[in-house]
């Protein structure tokens, strides 16, 4: 039966568009997790020049109140669904929502930390040793880049990514087959 020209002339072309949708759902994949990625960082990054300005009074006092940083930063966790950390320029954590400051190491070589005090903002994705799974962590020099105080830090689990990428995924997964048995169909009979 597969023998038959018919056949010789059909099967390559189901097997080019299921390559074809193979590699543009690999690349949409990748595609939308990165664009999905980058918004999450610009929107963790205006909560935090947001959060610095309600925060304002506290943060540009010459006396830091860690345990009134502390406070706020909890409860600002609640409102922005993220772990808020609050860094001086050398690197000690002034304000922390989730661990005990008090515990944490200096944070001067984070990443996120030297570009936002390069660059007035920073972000990296890394595994978390303390919650056990990968967060985007993105960072803003507060009040600017050319005079920063501090550096405020916002922390979001890539789990919601990757849910989201996951669903989509499953969409073009679904939407592959349906063109594949498509293409079957089409290329029996236009074989025929």
């Amino acid at each position: 039966m597969f023998h038959s020209i018919r056949w010789r002339i059909a099967v390559p072309y189901i097997m080019l568009i299921l390559m074809a949708m193979l590699v543009l759902g690999v690349y949409l994949s990748r595609f939308i997790q990165q664009t999905y990625q980058t918004g999450l960082e610009s929107q963790l990054a205006t909560e935090a020049r947001m959060l610095g300005e309600t925060l304002q009074e506290h943060l540009q006092s010459g006396m830091v109140n860690s345990s009134l940083l502390d406070g706020e930063a909890r409860r600002w966790k609640q409102t922005l669904e993220a772990r808020v950390t609050l860094i001086a320029l050398d690197g000690l954590v002034i304000g922390e929502s989730d661990e005990d400051r008090s515990q944490m190491n200096n944070h001067a070589d984070r990443p996120e930390v030297i570009q936002a005090l390069q660059s007035g903002q920073g972000s990296s994705v890394r595994f978390s040793h303390t919650v056990g799974y990968d967060m985007l962590y993105t960072a803003v020099a507060y009040p600017s880049q050319e005079s920063p105080r501090v550096v405020i830090r916002l922390a979001m689990p890539l789990t919601r990514v990757q849910a989201n990428v996951n669903h989509l995924r499953t969409i073009l997964l679904s939407a592959t087959l349906v063109v594949g048995l498509l293409a079957v169909l089409l290329a029996a009979w236009i074989s025929g």
